[in-house]
């Protein structure tokens, strides 16, 4: 479920999105062919992408391509409710 989500648009496509949410959450973007920086403000990520995955937390962010691979949100029963951002 998603609690709240910010984003900065520039010339129709989102430059800048911050999230706030408790997992499970499913969210469809079509950014192909361009660059994406996911970093988790609270909670962790499994990415998937064709050959890899990926996990990443608080301390950790991903730079990778957009649109090749999807994310997965952990639950975690110590801290329900999760924070990204994604440039």
């Amino acid at each position: 479920m998603i609690l709240d989500h910010l984003h900065f648009d520039l010339q129709g496509k989102i430059v800048l999105e911050k999230m706030l949410f408790k997992a499970p959450v499913k969210v469809n973007r079509s950014m192909e062919n361009e660059a994406c920086f996911l970093y988790p403000l609270k909670g962790s990520l499994t990415i998937y992408a064709a050959n890899q995955t990926q996990g990443t937390n608080e301390d950790y962010g991903v730079l990778m391509k957009c649109g090749k691979y999807f994310a997965e949100t952990h639950r975690n029963s110590q801290q329900k409710i999760q924070e990204i951002v994604a440039v």
